[in-house]
């Protein structure tokens, strides 16, 4: 991906969109795959009965990818390529935007938009921010065996 880089004061903060959208469509194909797999049931302390993850998670992930018919496992494969695919993208963007928006604040053009209303742009920032979270969490779930075991871990971590 051939981007230009030190665009100084012809950067906008509204492409950190472009890595939104990314990350979304990530998460989009995730989603595909909750729905295409047949959720565990695992043993937790203090349930006498086992309990059905309620997501897409690295083994029903794996077991649909080699024990299931032809079908299924070819699109499980596409949803998995799908997301790393997407989810490669959204951390290239978000990298590019973060260094372009470190220059971008140190010109004029910076301090012109804080004193209009271009200034909501800036919103695309922290909705980004929170998107990677989501990519790293559907990550996570696919591809590091027994991530559901700690989730509770994993929680606190996304809300700092």
């Amino acid at each position: 991906m051939g981007l230009r880089r030190n665009l100084g004061a012809e950067y906008s903060p509204t492409l950190f969109l472009a890595s939104l959208g990314n990350g979304g469509m990530a998460v989009g194909f995730y989603v595909y795959l909750h729905f295409m797999i047949k959720h565990m049931k695992i043993t937790v302390a203090g349930h006498d009965k086992p309990v059905t993850v309620p997501m897409a998670e690295f083994n029903a992930v794996k077991q649909a990818l080699t024990g299931g018919d032809m079908v299924t496992s070819v699109l499980v494969g596409l949803a998995l390529a799908g997301i790393l695919f997407f989810a490669a993208r959204h951390y290239f963007f978000l990298i590019w935007n973060l260094s372009e928006l470190k220059i971008f604040k140190q010109t004029p053009a910076y301090e012109a938009m804080l004193n209009s209303n271009r200034e909501i742009s800036l919103a695309s920032i922290p909705l980004t921010l929170g998107m990677s979270i989501n990519v790293f969490f559907v990550l996570a779930a696919v591809f590091v065996p027994g991530v559901w075991s700690i989730v509770e871990y994993l929680f606190p971590g996304a809300l700092l």
